[in-house]
Formats: C-alpha cells, structure tokens, sequence
C-alpha cells in the first residue's frame, strides 16, 4: 500500500506540479488537514510577495523540494517493508521479555522470606531485576495475570510504528534500526545466504563443506538447526581463515607471483592461493554466526535436547532427594551424561545421531504442510533459459567459443552437450513433478541428497575441466548455481514440512481475479504444456478415470474456471440494464481490437514500405564478364574486384537524374535508389585469358562467319553478393545478338578476317548488352528497360591482339563506346569515343538485417498468404459458429459446478474412488442435459436471507 502512496506523489507530479505533490504526501503523512490561515499569515504573505524572487530560484526551490520528499518517501517505504519482515521477530521478543522478568520476579519473590532471615543472599539478586527495565505492577505476581495476546501484542507494534512515522523525525536512525532488525529476525537465512556466496566466491574445496551443510544438515533440521550445527560450521569456518592465513607466506613454492590459468591448479583449487582479500567472505560469515549465535543465547535457544533432558533429569533427582547441594547436582549432571555413551557402544552409537535426524526429516507429525512446487517450478524454468541463453558458459570450449544458441540454430547444428544438459534439466523437472504428485517426501529426501552431490561435483569440478575456465569467474554458471541454490532450500523447505494433503487443482487458479484468467490463459496457450502437464497428473495420481475421461474432465475445470473469472469481472465492475456501454471501454477494448485487425491487414505493404529504411545496401563484391561466338570457344572473359566495384558518386547519380527528368518512368526508377545502392562495375578491356582455342575450330569459326551459318554472339555477366534469405547470392544475365540480321553482315566478314589474319582492324558491334541492370530478389539480373529504351544498349569495338608470329598466344581486347569518356554522360555530343573497359551500372535491392530476413523473405506475396490468411482464418474460426457452444459459454451462475469438480479433485485425493466416479458422472450428466444445466446454472438472487432463483 505504501508503494502506492509513492506512485500517486509521482503522478501528482505528473498531471499537477511538484508543489501539489509535496503539500499531498505532507498531508498524507500528517493525517491532518491544513488550518485556515490567520490575519497575520495574510500578511506575512503579503511581505513574501513583495520580496519577489527570480521564477527560475522558485521553480528549482520546488524541485529540490520535491526530490526532498519523493526521497523521504522512499525511505518510508524500506522502513514499512523492513518492519513487515521482522515484525514476527520483535512481537516474539517483546512477549519473551515480558515473560523474562515475569519469571525472575516470582524467583526473586520466593526468595524474599529467606533473605530476611540470612543477608547473605540479598546482595546477589536485585542487580538481576534490573537487567530489564519494564512497567510491571507490583502486585501482579503470576505469569498467567502479566499474559498478553498476540493481537495485543499486535496492535500495540501498529500503534507504535503509527507513531514513529507520525512524528516524521530522525529517519536515518529508524532506517537503521528497521534494517538491523531485519537482520536479526532473518539473522539464520542471512548465515544460509552467506555460505552459499563464500562457495561462488572462493569455488574451493575448502568451502566446499559450508554448501553441503546447508542443504544437507542445516536447512532439513526439524525443527531448527541444532547447536552442533551451527558449533561445526563456527568451527570449520574459523579453521579455513587460520589456515589460508598460514598459506599466505611467501616461502610457499607455489607463492610466487606466477600466473597460473588453470581452473585446477592445486592451491587454487584447494583454497590456499595467496591473493588479496583471500578471506574476506569468511570473516563477514564469521560475524553473521556470532550474530546468529548472540540471538539465540538471548532468547535460550542455545541449548540442545541433551542440554534439556540433562535438566530435567537433575530436576527430577532433586525432587527425589530434596535439596542437594550445587556442586553435588553439578557432579550429578556431568556422571549421568558420561555414563550415557557408555550403554551405546558399537555401531548404533555411532549411526543413532544420523538415524534419528533421518526419522525426524521424513516422519516429522507435528509440521504444517506447505506446498512451495509453483517457486521450485519457477527457478527450473529460470535455469532453463539460462542453459539455453548461456550455453558458451557450459559448453566445451573447443568448440562453443563465445557463440549463442542463435548461431547453432541459424546454422542447423545443435552440440551434443548443450542437448544433454537440456534433456537432463528437462528430467528433473518431470522427477520433481512426479515427486510432488506422489507426496513422496522419502524420495524427496533422497533426490535432494544424490542431486546436491551430483550438481557440486558438477559445478566446482566437471564444469571447468570442460570449459577451461574456473567457476568464480564464469558469470552464467554463478548465476546457474545460485538459482539452483534457491531451489535447494525451497525443496529442504519442502521435505521439512511434507507435502500438502491435498493438491487441488493449478497453483492459478486459487483466486478469480483478472490477473490469474491472462496467467490461466497464457498457460492454455503454450504448446503442449496442459498436455505434459495433464499426462503426468494421471499417471502419478490415483485414479479410477480413463486417460480420455481425465483430459475431458481438465478441459471441463478450465472453461469453468474462465467463466468463474469473467462472472467475478462482472460483479467487480457491473453494468445496469438499460445504460448504453460507456464509450471508453468500447474504445479500449473494440478500439485495441480494431487498430490489431487494420495492422495485420497493411503489415506487409509497411513492413516493406517502411522497414527498408532499416535495411542495408548489398553491393556485388565481384562480377565476370564472358563474351563468345555460338558453341565455341569463348573470345572474351575478365573479372571485376575491388576497386573496380564502386558506389556512385552523388554528382554522377545527379547527372543521370537530370538526363532522365523527362522521362517519368525512369526517373522514378532511379529516384528510389540512394547513391550507395547504385555500383559502377568496370571491367577491364584486355581479356584475362588467352583464346585458347585450336586450329582446327578457329579455322571452323572463321569459315562459318564467312558463310551464311546462323550464328548468335553472347554476353554473359555474373554478379556475386553476400547471400540472404530473400536474396540469392548469384546473379547473371546472357545477352545476345543475332549475326544473321543485315546489319551485322559486315562483323561477320570483319570478325572473319581477323581470325584469319588477313586483318588486323577491329569490329564496331552495336548494340550487345544493356548499361542498367537491377540486381533484385531473383536470381536474373533484370535489364531496366526505363532507362535503356532512351538510350540503347552499349556499343563495344573488338580487336584480336598477337603477340609476336606465335599462334598460340594471341587474345581479344574490347573498347566501350561513350560520349566525353565517361558512362554517365548519355546526353549525345558529338562522336563517340572509346574506353578500354566494358561498364555496367547496377542497382542493388538493399537486405534485411538478420533479425528480419525471416520476414523479408517471404516477399509481399508470400507474408499475405502466410501471415494474413492464416490470422485472418484463426481470428474467423473464433467469431463464427458461436451458437454452437453458447450454452457452454453463457453460465450465468458456475459456482455449483466449480464446486463438484473441486470435489471431484477432494474425493480423489481421499481415495474415495467410489465417489470419484459417481461425482464425474454427475458432471457428465449435467453437461449431457439442458434442463440439468439451466437449473444448476440459473443466477441465484439474495432478498433479506432468502436465495431465490432468478428468473430467465
């Protein structure tokens, strides 16, 4: 509650201004409303409005005032929640303080009449009485007229905290006090919580005991650890800081200052590695158990069953005997207990401590049952997902490296380690389960024991062997342990207490609230959880139902339970006849509705359309040009890398928007490109190659160039980019011409000659392959018609080029013909010149990041067939034919038959079988007859003390 006082002081703020919230929260905390001013504060005000000062002193004066009093309630709310905490603590040791000078009193009482007879013993106990100082009246003599009741005791700590916060002072010292009190009443979790922390600091085998003794001594006690528990841990503690200090000299062969990165290196591994701070964790462990140890001393908890039953044993002898001398009792005392071991020689003594701790932990009568499975539940899900976002941490480290789960899934490999830890965490969760269900607190026991062992040897020894890396300085296995750490003590806690009688139902379903419908829902919707979960309720529940007859009755209790939390809504906040809706919840709910439906509708057309400025460019990284003749021998091949791969620069993607202004279609085209999406790739005019062709097939193609054979020259570019889901990582085009048409009759004759060597003049082709290609989604590089239909394609001069008379080592050069020699000047002026190299201009389609390239690569196309027909026909599925389950769903009243499946579950738990069936079959039955259900289901309406039917 106290939390929402410094919400409503933030939003005050928010919606007001500073001063308001200050003036709410003073009131607040005063309880009181303001006075009415007076004349004189009228003018003191008067005389402070005429001193003005400068707004922007005010303003800040305001704000400070405000972080002043937000923070003050901020410090209210620890010293509430502290004081909650310990609350139990100070009620315990008020009343135990009351009772303590109660009893020293009636001491002290039954003394007096000896003492006026011998003075001797009147000097020893009135400096007793004074040890507490209590309002006491005199005549109240007998613990049963000084007993108070816990709602006494109660209400006088609210009255008292009311109190301190009312008088608004000296909140340090409350802060400090609320915090050592809860300290003190937590004084055991907090030694717990400290040994578990000296083990992930040091991962040693020296502080390996101290885990061990907490979830295997100290935390299963009954009904507390004992004073030899908490002996031996004050003991081994104090001998591991003695002998790490021993350690610490330098004339050790191992302290020498080396760097050793071995997670087994012995004194490391042993605890006795010299380094600073080697103790620091032990010391302030040591404290917490003296703290521990000064609280129970003060409230006689210091004391073992041995101690008591010595007590009364001399206290019987007494009785017997009379009165007998101190020192004889004492003598007594120490006779009796030494001759105890005596008579328990062999090995029952030495067995008897450890059999009598196992009856008290699993025969324990006389603990309340809890049921803590939804938190242990809760921390395995927790340590799932941290193997499975952690997994470099587990991993070999030969082969995980610093890669996530993400890369062995994007790649399709899954480690065989990460699958084991997987599996076996997956087993312990069924284990436990089938545990719970069974109410097995002996194999409870005994899985606590083999998997405390098994997950430390694991931990502090297979763990680092496999990662090379020592524990304390692997974050995601700390952070494993130490939730597998809170599992421990929820599942001691567990087996100290047993296990409910009964377990009825999902831990979600114990209230009807909102809240519990969306976690009940949620739980519904994860795929196969209801059925795991169902599945292993029959199967480690007795029952006389079949499998079938189990998940019908599952599926009856959840739609119950659902429409038990939509009739609780309804009574939280009911609507009267007759009144429209209240357009606010039809804008919340049918608006939030609607905005969902209209975004699954235009999601792809803006994910495309807005998203691609989040997408980055993808370039080719290397091209290659061919060039031929028919089936022959290639004339022609070259490759483009690096620097011959190049963005545009902005002037020259100016000067193609400026050529192309008047032609609309084109200049739409390019306008949808940024300059780091268009790359010039030139390739160089000289082949890379030599015409490796024989003489016998270049004097064929000479032949058929000259002749009248039907013949075609190719062009074949290729263009490799990084691959993506939606884009492939090849793309090419082949272009070509045909020889046979007139105006290539004279490259015919020309080309001819040349491979004859009767010339040696080069070839104009005209027309062989476009300048503008768009390297989009496909694997073709597409030819941008737009631009090319304003200018043609590229004309390009070839010339066979000899080395010397040698046949063998001759190739082709090519030129590309452009105006001014340069590609972007397209405007005609004048002859065209040549160049040597061949250019395309390419405009590149960008990529999706990694993250969305599931979505891009579907296309428009493919998100609406895949995304919007399947939600459009889910969301239709859940509106349409609803008048064949409306008498299922319109239950006005389901308290009749939520309470026959909880008696359902009450008798199965029984063991009433007999029972068990006749109840399913009542509900059977219900379901199977209208009549049965309108009558069992009709809203029951309350006048005076009479419950009437309502009506239909």
């Amino acid at each position: 509650m106290y939390f929402l006082l410094i919400t409503k002081l933030i939003n005050t703020a928010h919606d007001q201004d500073m001063e308001a919230a200050v003036s709410s929260y003073d009131k607040s905390q005063q309880g009181t409303k303001p006075e009415s001013p007076t004349p004189e504060d009228g003018k003191k005000e008067a005389e402070e409005e005429e001193e003005t000062e400068p707004p922007t002193v005010g303003k800040l004066r305001t704000f400070l005032n405000f972080l002043c009093t937000l923070w003050y309630s901020i410090v209210d709310w620890i010293i509430r929640t502290c004081n909650r905490i310990s609350r139990n603590y100070r009620l315990v040791a008020k009343k135990l303080s009351i009772d303590l000078v109660q009893e020293k009193r009636k001491i002290v009482s039954s003394k007096l009449p000896s003492t006026e007879a011998s003075g001797t013993e009147l000097v020893r106990d009135p400096v007793v009485i004074q040890e507490v100082s209590l309002d006491i009246e005199p005549g109240d003599t007998t613990f049963a007229e000084h007993h108070i009741s816990l709602d006494d005791l109660e209400r006088e700590d609210d009255e008292e905290m009311a109190a301190q916060f009312a008088s608004n002072k000296d909140r340090p010292t409350r802060l400090l006090m609320a915090i050592g009190l809860m300290l003190a009443s937590q004084s055991e979790m907090l030694c717990y919580l400290l040994m578990i922390l000296d083990q992930m600091v040091y991962g040693s085998l020296l502080s390996l005991p101290l885990p061990l003794l907490v979830f295997l001594w100290g935390m299963l006690s009954v009904p507390r650890p004992s004073k030899t528990f908490w002996v031996t841990v004050i003991t081994y503690v104090e001998a591991i800081v003695v002998c790490k200090y021993l350690f610490q000299f330098g004339f050790f062969p191992w302290n020498d200052d080396a760097i050793h990165a071995s997670p087994f290196y012995p004194p490391r591994i042993i605890g006795i590695e010299r380094k600073s701070h080697y103790a620091s964790m032990d010391i302030a462990l040591l404290l917490a158990l003296f703290l521990h140890r000064s609280i129970l001393r003060k409230y006689g908890l210091w004391r073992d069953s041995a101690d008591i039953t010595a007590d009364f044993e001399v206290a019987q002898s007494e009785e017997r005997k009379g009165v007998v001398d101190e020192a004889d009792s004492t003598k007594l005392e120490f006779e009796e207990i030494e001759k105890e071991p005596a008579s328990k020689a062999g090995l029952s003594y030495v067995l008897g401590p450890f059999t009598e701790f196992f009856k008290q932990v699993t025969e324990s009568s006389y603990n309340a049952t809890t049921d803590v499975y939804a938190p242990m539940f809760f921390c395995d899900f927790i340590l799932f997902l941290v193997l499975v976002f952690g997994f470099s941490s587990f991993g070999p480290a030969a082969t995980t490296g610093d890669g996530d789960v993400a890369t062995y899934i994007q790649d399709n490999k899954i480690p065989i380690p990460f699958l084991v830890m997987l599996i076996l965490q997956f087993v312990f969760i069924v284990v436990d389960r089938a545990l719970f269900l069974r109410k097995h607190v002996l194999g409870k026991f005994i899985f606590q024991i083999c998997l405390v062992i098994v997950i430390h040897m694991w931990m502090f020894f297979l763990l680092p062997s496999i990662t090379e890396r020592s524990f304390f300085s692997n974050r995601a296995a700390q952070l494993w342990y130490f939730i597998k750490c809170i599992y421990f003590g929820l599942s001691a806690y567990q087996i100290r207490c047993g296990y409910p009688t009964r377990i009825l139902g999902n831990f979600l379903t114990k209230s009807y609230g909102i809240l519990n419908m969306i976690l009940f829902k949620g739980f519904l919707a994860i795929p196969f959880l209801l059925e795991l979960r169902s599945l292993m309720d029959w199967i480690w529940t007795d029952s006389t139902l079949a499998i079938g007859n189990w998940l019908q009755m599952e599926d009856i209790y959840a739609n119950i339970f659902v429409l038990k939390c939509w009739r609780e809504i309804e009574k939280a906040y009911p609507q009267e006849r007759s009144n429209k809706k209240n357009p606010i919840v039809k804008y919340i709910s049918g608006g939030i509705l609607l905005v969902v439906i209209i975004f699954i509708i235009w999601f792809p057309l803006v994910f495309f359309s807005f998203f691609n400025a989040v997408f980055i460019s993808n370039p080719p990284r290397e091209a290659s040009l061919t060039i031929g003749i028919g089936g022959y021998q290639p004339l022609f091949r070259t490759t483009a890398l690096g620097k011959s791969i190049s963005e545009v620069t902005d002037a020259e993607l100016n000067l193609l928007k400026s050529f192309y202004s008047r032609d609309r279609n084109a200049y739409s085209f390019i306008s949808g490109y940024s300059a780091s999406d268009i790359t010039r790739v030139k390739f160089d005019g000289n082949s890379l190659s030599v015409w490796g062709i024989n003489p016998p097939s270049q004097q064929k193609l000479a032949e058929d160039l000259a002749g009248d054979v039907a013949l075609k020259m190719t062009v074949e570019v290729k263009f490799t980019r990084e691959p993506d889901k939606a884009l492939p990582a090849e793309v090419s085009n082949l272009f070509e011409i045909d020889l046979q048409l007139d105006e290539y009759k004279s490259v015919r004759k020309l080309l001819a000659a040349m491979i004859k060597r009767t010339s040696n003049e080069s070839v104009t082709i005209l027309r062989l392959f476009p300048r503008f290609l768009r390297l989009a989604s496909q694997s073709k590089a597409i030819e941008v018609e737009q631009m090319t239909k304003s200018i043609g394609k590229s004309n390009i001069t070839m010339q066979l080029v000899r080395a010397g008379t040698d046949t063998s080592n001759e190739w082709w050069n090519i030129n590309e013909l452009v105006y001014d020699g340069s590609v972007f000047h397209l405007k005609p002026s004048g002859k065209q010149g040549g160049i040597p190299e061949a250019s395309f201009i390419t405009f590149n389609d960008k990529k999706a990041p990694a993250s969305l390239s599931f979505l891009s690569g579907y296309g428009i196309i493919g998100l609406y067939l895949s995304f919007v027909v399947i939600v459009g026909r889910v969301l239709r599925s859940s509106i349409t034919n609803q008048y064949l389950t409306i008498m299922f769903r319109e239950l006005p009243d389901v308290n009749k038959i939520l309470q026959l499946c909880l008696d359902l579950y009450l008798v199965r738990e029984m063991k009433e079988f007999h029972l068990e069936e006749d109840l399913y079959a009542m509900l059977v039955f219900v379901y199977r007859s209208p009549d049965t259900m309108i009558k069992e289901t009709r809203q029951t309406v309350r006048i005076g003390n009479i419950k009437k039917k309502k009506e239909d």
